[in-house]
């Protein structure tokens, strides 16, 4: 649950060192409200695996990777329903050079649309 005395995720992620480039996401989740507040800055979306097993990948918006300076970072509210699943990763899941990037977000929505399949602990 995120700390209103605390920075939010678009502050996080406007703090973090600029001497290297990168991609990165800072989620804030209440598991009260079911509600999670999200920056992104150049990083992919995440996804969001429904109760009825459908997959989809929330518009979000994005800022620049980090090292690249810009326009400031902009938080997203997702409101998460009961029985849903975020799923967090890395765009070395679904992008490299042999392949679209679109290819690789295909094959993921695949493989988490199986609502009878509980997820794994990382």
């Amino acid at each position: 649950m995120h700390d209103p005395a605390q920075p939010g995720p678009a502050e996080v992620n406007r703090r973090l060192p600029v001497l290297l480039g990168g991609a990165a996401g800072v989620l804030a989740y209440d598991p009260v409200s079911g509600r999670a507040t999200l920056a992104r800055a150049g990083h992919l979306p995440p996804a969001l695996v429904h109760p009825d097993g459908t997959v989809d990948f929330p518009e979000l918006p994005a800022g620049p990777p980090l090292g690249l300076g810009g326009l400031p970072f902009e938080t997203a509210e997702l409101d998460i329903a009961e029985g849903s699943q975020l799923v967090l990763f890395t765009d070395g899941l679904v992008a490299d050079r042999h392949r679209d990037i679109e290819v690789g977000l295909e094959e993921l929505r695949r493989a988490l649309a199986h609502p009878d399949r509980p997820p794994q602990p990382t």
